[in-house]
């Protein structure tokens, strides 16, 4: 019995996490009132899932790093692979401790349960439509980053615009819903806490 509540919260948090796309506004105000970090423990376990396969992937075809590792280790995308929850949920709290601090300047208050509660199904859920499907992609070998056109441009360009633009917007309406800021503060919080976030993705994910 225990088992089957374990596994019928764990697919309802996993449909939630899907509302980021369907009902983005509803499901940011629900958490924010909640503070309820079950939907963004949910989405940090399927991104971890998806980019460790991914991964898994590229080294098993010997797929070239796009750059060097930071860390001169031998299989260096095994490590990855067994740490990106750690990786993926580092970002996450990086994000969320820098909104904290912002929101904490503007309008003198804290809250790092209500933000952590919106931040991650914002940062991971535009992953999935964005960024992974092209990992994926290059990490069977059918795109190569490295050629010219659009292949590579796509790969190297394009799609790292999108995924920052859809992520900015959403986590610009998830602050917008936990913080009852003003839009363009809410913006600004965004713009802030994300680029540090990703920052630190590129310097450990390969």
């Amino acid at each position: 019995m225990k088992s089957d509540g374990w596994i019928e919260r764990a697919i309802k948090n996993t449909q939630r996490t899907l509302d980021v796309i369907a009902n983005p506004g509803k499901l940011f105000a629900e958490l924010s009132d909640s503070q309820d970090t079950s939907v963004s423990w949910s989405a940090l376990i399927i991104t971890s899932l998806l980019f460790s396969i991914t991964t898994l992937i590229a080294y098993s075809h010997n797929i070239p790093f796009s750059v060097e590792p930071i860390l001169a280790v031998s299989n260096y995308r095994i490590l990855q692979a067994l740490l990106m929850p750690v990786i993926l949920g580092l970002g996450w709290l990086i994000c969320s401790m820098i909104a904290m601090v912002l929101n904490v300047i503007l309008r003198g208050r804290t809250g790092l349960p209500r933000i952590m509660a919106v931040s991650a199904p914002a940062i991971f859920v535009p992953m999935w439509i964005m960024l992974w499907p092209t990992e994926l992609a290059v990490s069977l070998g059918i795109l190569n980053p490295n050629v010219t056109g659009l292949p590579g441009i796509w790969a190297k360009h394009i799609m790292p615009a999108l995924t920052f633009i859809y992520t900015l917007a959403m986590l610009w309406l998830a602050y917008w819903q936990a913080f009852r800021l003003l839009l363009r503060e809410a913006f600004a919080l965004a713009v802030l806490s994300l680029i540090p976030t990703l920052g630190f993705y590129s310097l450990w994910l390969r």
